[in-house]
């Protein structure tokens, strides 16, 4: 198996996200791996079933955490998640009813934009739960 793509500059240092987001990582980096392999969906349908759950898990924790502390952007951020969630959910569905194969372009997109969603949307979260005495 390759080495986590994570890294320590991907932490929000709220540790329940930040978990999170190393699980979440992690599957895509395992999926990369597969693809590249040509590894048969056998092995990837797990993955992307984690992945698809964990994704909306994940948001549906950071989303609460944000309402209960009435994180002022609260409807932009969530805007961000439903539309990934909602590209993720159709490609979702196509890959595992098999309209369309899971490429490397196609996971390498996936962990574009969550790389790219923590460093910029969940890194402004950082300073307004710090000071609500999250961490």
């Amino acid at each position: 198996m390759q080495p986590s793509s994570w890294d320590k500059r991907y932490s929000i240092s709220i540790s329940t996200v930040d978990i999170q987001h190393q699980s979440l990582v992690k599957i895509l980096d395992e999926l990369t791996m597969l693809v590249s392999q040509k590894k048969e969906i056998g092995l990837i349908n797990p993955l992307l079933d984690n992945l698809f759950t964990g994704v909306k898990e994940h948001f549906e924790c950071e989303e609460n955490l944000m309402k209960s502390h009435h994180y002022p952007s609260f409807a932009i951020h969530k805007a961000m998640h439903d539309a990934f969630l909602k590209q993720l959910s159709k490609d979702y569905s196509s890959w595992k009813e098999g309209k369309e194969s899971l490429s490397i372009e196609g996971v390498s997109l996936l962990k574009r934009w969550f790389i790219d969603h923590i460093l910029g949307a969940d890194k402004l979260l950082t300073p307004f739960f710090n000071q609500k005495g999250l961490s």
